[in-house]
């Protein structure tokens, strides 16, 4: 069980994996090693159920592919100020 002390609305996210993963950055780029044919992909937020991921072939190694992920953003929780009674 992962969780927090100070904070009960905390949400973590431990990913096991039996091959190399890389994480995009900031822009949502990644390069891949020359080796890679085949990527999962998957994002803590996407629509899909929270254990699936996209399979995606890789066909050409010297051009760029974009793979887009239908994400949604969680509302925001206050279990502290629900639990005393305090309103939004």
């Amino acid at each position: 069980m992962l969780g927090c002390n100070i904070h009960d609305s905390m949400v973590g996210y431990i990913y096991v994996a039996e091959q190399p993963v890389l994480i995009t950055d900031a822009q949502g780029l990644v390069n891949l090693p020359d080796n890679i044919d085949t990527v999962m992909v998957w994002h803590p937020y996407q629509t899909k159920d929270i254990d699936k991921k996209q399979t995606v072939q890789i066909e050409s190694k010297n051009s760029q592919i974009s793979i887009t992920i239908e994400i949604t953003t969680p509302a925001p929780r206050n279990t502290f100020g629900a639990r005393f009674g305090q309103h939004e």
